[in-house]
């Protein structure tokens, strides 16, 4: 994944994970729809992209401009976007608990087994908890699998409008959020410190 590679030639710099997902061949074609956001690599990465992307979309529906949305939302304060994420990690689960019948098909372990690993181990969310959300939030989550442009996306909760969508990117093993690009080509958005850092495709 991205992320492993990042780690694994000690990129830490804002302008190198920027350049490292550009040149990335998986992520090009992207660029031409949407704005690529980097979200931290841990096990909260399906959780801090939701929350990014909820937070990001009530700023534009108050009337900020692209560029101040990113610099107030979640993306580009991590320390609090953890904070969310977590948040939503639990909400995702004890919607699950309360509607267990529901999930049957995404979940295998008993119920008090599931709600216990997933809210004190480092466990991924998946489909399971991308749709708990989309319904606990009453919000449409559009899910694209990065070796599948040009194809159909999942779409979860799709009968949600007025709420805007939120586009979520995953490589097998992460999630990154997707924005509606708002140039003639997409951008790459790394946190830099409380500031993004924004590096045009």
């Amino acid at each position: 994944s991205d992320i492993a590679k990042i780690n694994a030639v000690g990129i830490t710099t804002p302008q190198e994970k920027a350049k490292l997902l550009l040149d990335d061949p998986r992520y090009k074609p992207w660029l031409n729809d949407y704005d690529l956001v980097h979200i931290p690599g841990d096990v909260n990465c399906l959780y801090r992209s939701i929350a990014c992307g909820i937070d990001y979309n009530k700023k534009i529906v108050e009337g900020m401009t692209s560029i101040d949305a990113i610099k107030t939302s979640l993306i580009s304060n991590e320390d609090v976007q953890l904070d969310m994420s977590i948040a939503y990690r639990f909400a995702a689960a004890k919607y699950i608990n309360d509607n267990w019948e529901s999930f049957g098909d995404f979940i295998t372990e008993a119920k008090d087994d599931y709600y216990r690993d997933m809210t004190t181990t480092a466990r991924w969310g998946g489909e399971g908890e991308i749709i708990a959300l989309s319904e606990y939030c009453n919000q449409q989550i559009v899910v694209h699998s990065v070796n599948h442009y040009g194809k159909d996306a999942a779409t979860y909760n799709p009968q949600q409008p007025p709420h805007q969508p939120i586009y979520i990117i995953h490589t097998g093993a992460h999630y990154n959020l997707l924005l509606q690009k708002q140039g003639e080509k997409g951008r790459v958005i790394v946190n830099n410190d409380g500031l993004p850092f924004i590096m045009p495709s």
